[in-house]
């Protein structure tokens, strides 16, 4: 990982006797670099979460293959096996070489969510720094409005409106970007109730063969971790839906009802008492979960996706609007 950017903040320094001119390019240089720290820290934030499982994904790796080590170090079969035919030296080598390897991609990965961590931190920094920083470029500009309207009435005629325009697109990416944020984390526990549900289903047709009792117990255990992230996820949903309410029509599924309180714990209650009905009532719902969570999972991914490519045609539109604004903003005196 390489080591973190830090980009210097303009500081705004009010000069006596300042033009307007130079009051707004201060203002704007300033504005500009809290953006920029803003765009940074979303990125990290982005990245932040395919980074973490990346990392359990190596992690997993690097426990496997220690165990493979261990296996062929300890008084195991396989262990013993390997000695006796001679071969137990250049396996027990070529494991110990994956073990190094997989520590090493897990460094790797650590390194990177550390710098993921830093810059997020750097920008964070960066943006309290400058947290005035759009009350003043927004002053500036209405300083500069004032001036235009007596001095330049023809650009001022064309920058009102154009200033009313960035306004509602500014606003429309604000709502853009906290939907996105919702749905993430609305996915983010819904796919934590999918797998907690997926566990269940499994742990349910071997409860129905099984007479210990054990994997009932580890079953009810995954349902309610299901329920918890359920739980969580229904307040996200819910602010989804607000979020997308002003900037696009999403239709997800109705909440599962298994997961609610309600039927889903009388079914568990008939379940403790070892009834094959129950049990079989049980992994129906289970498996209508599951299948339920994907549409809805189905659903906010069509949404997110919708929204990326609405994010992305707000944000050219209002680059092009802030460059003819501050364009018409730099005009000169016109009036004789």
């Amino acid at each position: 990982a390489g080591a973190v950017r830090r980009e210097p903040a303009v500081q705004y320094r009010p000069v006596p006797h300042a033009s307007h001119h130079e009051v707004y390019e201060a203002a704007l240089a300033n504005w500009r670099t809290h953006e920029r720290f803003r765009a940074r820290r979303d990125a990290a934030r982005a990245a932040h979460g395919p980074a973490c499982e990346e990392h359990e994904r190596r992690l997993a790796l690097l426990e496997a293959e220690e165990r493979d080590v261990a296996r062929l170090e300890g008084f195991t079969l396989a262990g013993l096996v390997a000695r006796l035919t001679g071969a137990g030296a250049a396996d027990l080598a070529r494991e110990r070489g994956e073990v190094l390897e997989a520590r090493l991609r897990v460094d790797e990965q650590r390194a990177k969510l550390a710098a993921l961590e830093a810059e997020r931190a750097t920008c964070t920094e960066g943006m309290a720094a400058l947290a005035d920083a759009e009350a003043i470029y927004q002053r500036a500009v209405d300083r500069m409005l004032g001036w235009m309207s007596n001095t330049a009435p023809e650009a001022f005629a064309r920058a009102e409106p154009l200033q009313a325009q960035l306004e509602a697109a500014t606003a429309t990416a604000q709502a853009i970007a906290l939907a996105l944020e919702a749905g993430a984390g609305a996915r983010e526990h819904l796919e934590g109730a999918r797998e907690a549900m997926a566990s269940a289903e499994v742990l349910s047709m071997v409860d129905l063969l099984d007479d210990s009792g054990i994997a009932g117990v580890a079953k009810t255990g995954r349902l309610e971790t299901a329920r918890a992230h359920h739980g969580s996820a229904h307040t996200r949903l819910e602010q989804f839906r607000a979020a997308c309410a002003g900037v696009l029509s999403v239709d997800l599924p109705d909440q599962d009802a298994f997961l609610r309180d309600g039927p889903g714990r009388w079914l568990q209650a008939f379940d403790w008492m070892d009834n094959t009905f129950a049990e079989f009532a049980v992994l129906s719902a289970v498996q209508r979960s599951v299948s339920g969570l994907d549409d809805t999972l189905a659903a906010i991914a069509r949404a997110m996706e919708a929204l990326g490519r609405l994010r992305d045609e707000v944000d050219a539109s209002l680059h092009t609007m802030r460059a003819d604004f501050e364009a018409l903003l730099r005009t000169r005196t016109t009036k004789p």
